[in-house]
This record gives structure tokens, C-alpha cells and sequence, in this order.
């Protein structure tokens, strides 16, 4: 078996932010972002790595 390690490592980002989603939110709306506009953000970042809606 071959391990892709971009995958893997896709893997980590993706896990460290569902383990951290008020902190990744946070840091999101930090750019002058309503708190339902970092939501959106912030889910269409995680989707886009591989995480599910």
C-alpha cells in the first residue's frame, strides 16, 4: 500500500479543525466577519479539504 503523504496531511488539517471549531471560527471571523459569516467560511473551508457537511 502506498501512503500519499499530501493526503495524509490533508487528514491532520482536516481533523485538527473539527477538533477545534470554535477556535478556527474565531480566528475567521477575526477579519471584520459577521458570526454567521465566519460559519459559512469556515464550513466552506472545511468541505473544501475534504471534510463533510
Amino acid at each position: 500500500m502506498v501512503i500519499d503523504a499530501e493526503n495524509v496531511e490533508m487528514h491532520q488539517v482536516r481533523d485538527f479543525i473539527a477538533a477545534n471549531w470554535s477556535l478556527f471560527t474565531s480566528h475567521i471571523r477575526q477579519n471584520s466577519m459577521t458570526d454567521v459569516q465566519a460559519e459559512e467560511e469556515a464550513q466552506r473551508i472545511f468541505v473544501a479539504i475534504g471534510g463533510e457537511e
